[in-house]
């Protein structure tokens, strides 16, 4: 009652109040990120990490048991697992379900900033740590580059337009498929290796002491401090054949090219993409936590455009696939028209058997009812999907119920 009689003897402020809350809800509804369905949050975290050519035992030794030492102090972990196997060690954790996204967000730079400081043996490549939501499960665009061209040029546009995508704002992550890995063979004749009684471990010991990145410290000069490192890494295959092998006290060398082939080739083939006959590759491209797939999709879209016209080259293709804006977009126009047709007939029928006087008067809170979650709904960091919209119109198809009976009873 004292709301009531409050809005009574203020009726401008309250006309002020729903005016703002009108302004602000359009500006709310069009802001909203779409989605083709709610965003949820699992808080489970993926630690994996790769250490070619050793023993499950030593997985567990010298890869998972550090890690799980250096994370077991983070707060709300609820459930921790591993599995090491041969050549591959996987940590799963679980966070406690109730924290909110901000503090998961947290803990999990604190687990990353732990794994950071773990000490790895050589050989041992660095943790990929993933989290996933719903929002990453599924690709909202699929990108495919096909063509009759060498296998270099078409992981060489694939690559640039990864970098390109990645660019922009609201993507998340981005798999390749149907692309091999760069490897560098050395094929070491063996016979001729025999002869100068060379091993294998020779050669690989001075490829090794070639192929260097180490961290030399700091030296400081007066108020600089410079950052020291020994770099010998390969860059060109040239780099690789004139590696020295062996040195005589004639003064002769022994380089890797005297007794070895080099080869810059892929690794051996276990997928294959085609489109329309050709090869391809395909880039699955989803969206992070929040972002409009609408939106992203559009600026995607807009890029490729750019590329066709500017960079790409002749006899390469670029097609988009499993395009989820498109299904986004008509669902939630399908459950807009369908609402907006479903409130004017509900009008209608409230004016035939209430009253226009009475129609008028439930007709009015429609429009604040939805802005205002609208509203909520912004400031919540909620998406506009099918399920969100469907439960909006259920939810003032009950309040518009209850205002009939309340006006249609005999007591009111």
């Amino acid at each position: 009652m004292f709301l009531a009689r409050f809005s009574i003897k203020n009726s401008v402020l309250i006309n002020l109040i729903m005016i703002a809350v009108l302004a602000v809800g359009v500006y709310s509804f069009i802001s909203l990120p779409r989605a083709a369905n709610p965003e949820v949050s699992f808080h489970w975290v993926f630690i994996t990490t790769i250490y070619p050519g050793t023993a499950s035992e030593e997985i567990e030794q010298f890869i998972t048991k550090p890690i799980e030492d250096e994370i077991d102090g983070i707060e709300h972990i609820d459930l921790m697992t591993s599995t090491s196997s041969e050549s591959v060690s996987n940590i799963s954790v679980k966070f406690e379900q109730n924290i909110s996204d901000d503090e998961f967000d947290k803990r999990y730079q604190d687990l990353r900033a732990a794994v950071d400081k773990v000490n790895l043996p050589d050989g041992a490549e660095d943790p990929n740590i993933d989290t996933i939501d719903s929002s990453l499960m599924y690709p909202m665009l699929s990108v495919v580059v096909s063509g009759e061209l060498p296998e270099k040029q078409l992981k060489d546009i694939v690559d640039d337009l990864e970098d390109a995508i990645q660019e922009i704002d609201g993507v998340g992550s981005i798999t390749i498929a149907g692309v091999r890995d760069r490897e560098i063979w050395v094929e070491v004749d063996q016979a001729r290796m025999d002869s100068l009684n060379l091993t294998f471990p020779q050669i690989l010991a001075a490829l090794s002491m070639q192929n260097v990145n180490i961290p030399g410290g700091t030296i400081k000069s007066g108020r600089s401090e410079y950052i020291l490192r020994t770099l010998g890494q390969f860059e060109e295959i040239e780099d690789i054949k004139n590696v020295i092998v062996h040195s005589y006290p004639s003064g002769n060398q022994l380089r890797v090219k005297n007794i070895a082939n080099v080869w810059d080739t892929y690794k051996p083939e276990e997928t294959r993409a085609r489109l329309d006959g050709r090869q391809a590759m395909t880039l699955s491209i989803s969206r992070k936590s929040g972002g409009n797939i609408i939106s992203i999709v559009g600026e995607i879209k807009e890029l490729l455009e750019n590329y066709r016209t500017d960079k790409l080259p002749d006899g390469a293709y670029i097609n988009t696939t499993i395009d989820m804006s498109v299904y986004t977009r008509d669902s939630l126009k399908k459950l807009q028209t369908n609402a907006i047709f479903g409130i004017i007939f509900v009008l209608i029928s409230l004016g035939i058997f209430l009253g226009k006087r009475n129609a008028l008067f439930i007709a009015l809170g429609m429009p604040v009812t939805f802005m205002a979650t609208f509203i909520f709904m912004k400031i919540t960091g909620r998406s506009l999907n099918g399920t969100s919209l469907f439960g909006l119109v259920r939810s003032e198809e009950r309040r518009v119920g209850k205002e009939c009976r309340s006006r249609w009873s005999p007591y009111h």
